[in-house]
């Protein structure tokens, strides 16, 4: 594999089970592939006349992202969203799989080269419940002051009642990215991955958001490409600065780590 790495970033020409190795087993932050999907500027074409669809999160209406599916964050764990969100799962992802047409969703091949390249292969996360949903479309919109402030994303905490998700080794975001402004909408990632009580303790109070300057150490910030792939470490303190200008248009899913002899699996 052709490779190019950076202060905690890991830059390769196509995914392999080695890339993802060495990324998983916490060697870098970020694993970069360029030029991932080739007809971003058509899917976002698509998109122009359907921007009506994209909605703010539920409880977060404040914050400059919006998307177009159902995350699993946003149920909140209470019982008539979580049925919401699996009853309605593979509705989400036939609806931004037409979006996409005539391509194929690139997050479908993302997850295609997951589990080709993974030794004990990839599929859909699931849990007592269902299968959840593959992936969504994220808006970041421009001007907002602020970007999507720092925060930690944790499976577990998410649904605390699925006691598989406690022994997630690592949780990865995968972003794809179709849409960039010529300034701001960098990625900042913190090597911070605080434990429940710490988290706690750095929180702001708006929406769970952590306050930056209780932090011991300095982002290392990326600028992503159009068309790119960028798998990052979000169980670690991350944050997007604010796009000018330009909205931010990415298809997004969380990658799951069990260990090297587990399936690794991929939800929204």
């Amino acid at each position: 594999m052709d490779t190019l790495t950076q202060a905690n970033v890991l830059e390769v020409s196509k995914l392999s089970a080695e890339a993802l190795r060495e990324f998983f087993h916490g060697n870098y932050l970020a694993l970069r592939v360029p030029e991932f999907c080739l007809h971003y500027a058509e899917i976002v074409a698509n998109l122009r006349n359907k921007m009506s669809e994209f909605t703010h999160y539920r409880m977060a209406e404040d914050v400059a992202v919006k998307k177009i599916g159902f995350t699993i964050f946003e149920t909140e764990n209470k019982p008539e969203h979580l049925q919401h969100y699996f009853q309605h799962a593979t509705v989400y992802s036939e609806k931004i799989r037409n979006l996409c047409h005539p391509y194929q969703n690139p997050m479908d091949t993302f997850h295609i080269l997951l589990d080709e390249n993974w030794p004990a292969g990839a599929n859909l996360e699931s849990c007592s419940m269902g299968k959840m949903t593959p992936c969504i479309f994220r808006l970041l919109e421009a001007d907002y002051s602020d970007g999507l402030p720092a925060h930690q994303d944790v499976l577990s905490r998410d649904l605390p009642k699925e006691l598989k998700f406690i022994t997630l080794l690592a949780q990865a975001a995968g972003n794809i990215y179709l849409s960039l402004p010529e300034e701001g909408g960098e990625l900042l990632l913190w090597d911070i991955k605080p434990d429940y009580e710490e988290y706690e303790a750095l929180k702001e109070h708006r929406h769970d958001f952590i306050d930056t300057s209780k932090l011991s150490s300095e982002p290392i910030v990326m600028k992503p490409r159009n068309g790119e792939l960028i798998l990052f470490r979000s169980d670690h303190i991350h944050a997007v600065s604010s796009a000018k200008n330009v909205n931010r248009i990415a298809l997004s899913c969380f990658v799951g780590y069990y260990g090297d002899d587990q399936p690794l699996t991929y939800w929204a």
